[in-house]
């Protein structure tokens, strides 16, 4: 069963939700679970930025918990799901093992807006670099990834035929996924220590006061922020889309 409980002006904000079910124990994907001392996003998250979610996940466990699930499946399919996990494994495990718990995803909106006004960025703990640059060299071959240095770092660019703008990010302890311009953006701010940072922001440090430690994710939204742009898409629908999705692969009598 599952209880929930909504309760208006409480003593630590507007509205306080809580949400119960028993467990019999932290197993299954909840054993992948790791507690986050506090809400605090790393420095490469935008001090303006709207949306930051961050959550802890023991990626070391996913391979035995895949294990555990194959060996429940039935017969003439354990066979050969084991047989795939294993193969699987053998480039997944050393990569998964070198990974820290942190996982960050944050959106900015930059003024005055634009169809692109809007950029985003996925980022994951590194514990170990070596292993992981190794990983994306052998791998990204393959999407024709080409590596350059930055500020130190490492950027694994897309080339430009494969559609949206795409890289993979390597230094100063995470690991990036999105446009290559915003991860260029994130090593910027790693490298400029000092310089105002989320975690700064009166806003955000008002509206997670109520929040705990220990919990295993964490998410904040600049409500305002979000439906200022949501506001402006809405009043320029036509300019919007065809920013968005023009393009060599769409031609101009299709949009």
């Amino acid at each position: 069963g599952i209880v929930a409980g909504l309760q208006f002006d409480a003593a630590d904000g507007q509205a306080v939700i809580d949400v119960a079910m028993p467990l019999s124990g932290r197993a299954g994907i909840l054993s992948l679970a790791r507690p986050l001392p506090a809400f605090d996003p790393p420095a490469f998250v935008p001090e303006d930025s709207p949306i930051v979610n961050t959550i802890a996940i023991n990626w070391a466990g996913v391979l035995p918990l895949a294990r555990d699930i194959v060996t429940t499946l039935p017969d003439d399919q354990r066979a050969q799901m084991e047989a795939q996990l294993t193969a699987f494994s053998l480039a997944a495990a050393p990569i998964l093992q070198s990974l820290g718990n942190e996982l960050v995803t944050y959106s900015r909106v930059n003024r005055p807006f634009a169809p692109d006004s809007e950029a985003s960025l996925t980022a994951i703990a590194v514990a170990n670099e070596a292993v992981i640059s190794a990983a994306i060299t052998q791998y990204g071959q393959m999407m024709g990834l080409q590596a350059r240095e930055f500020l130190g770092s490492q950027i694994f660019e897309a080339p430009e035929q494969l559609g949206a703008p795409f890289a993979l990010g390597l230094g100063r302890g995470w690991a990036f996924v999105g446009d290559p311009v915003e991860i260029e953006n994130a090593l910027r701010r790693l490298s400029n220590e000092g310089a105002d940072t989320l975690g700064d922001q009166r806003l955000f440090a008002d509206a997670i006061k109520p929040l705990e430690p220990q919990a295993i994710a964490y998410a904040y939204t600049d409500l305002v922020a979000y439906f200022e742009f949501s506001q402006w898409i809405a009043t320029h629908v036509e300019e919007y889309v065809r920013g968005t999705i023009s393009g060599d692969w769409v031609d101009e009598e299709t949009i």
